[in-house]
């Protein structure tokens, strides 16, 4: 299960970055990058889900190898430092983004 939601989270994230990429409308490339950048500054992040992972937690040493779990926090840890900087760029989150 965990590795569906990391999959859903990874797919919400390649959405965000395709809807960056489609954001230039420009062939110059340095010009294209300033656009791209300012869509992925400007767009709303996808929400990320972390709770099957913090529902399974308990049983995550049984289920789990050492190196897979420290794989997943890691992954969940950069989803947070994302969200972060987001956050910090824009604001608050959103009500529904702060529930997750």
């Amino acid at each position: 299960m965990i590795d569906i939601e990391i999959e859903d989270n990874l797919a919400r994230l390649q959405e965000f970055w395709s809807r960056a990429d489609v954001a230039s409308t420009v062939s110059n490339t340095q010009l294209a990058n300033m656009q791209k950048n300012d869509a992925l500054r400007m767009g709303p992040l996808p929400i990320l889900g972390h709770g099957t992972w913090q529902t399974l937690a308990a049983s995550v040493p049984v289920a789990l190898r050492p190196e897979e779990i420290r794989r997943v926090h890691r992954f969940h840890a950069k989803l947070d430092e994302i969200a972060q900087r987001k956050e910090h760029h824009d604001g608050p989150l959103t009500e529904q983004a702060a529930y997750l």
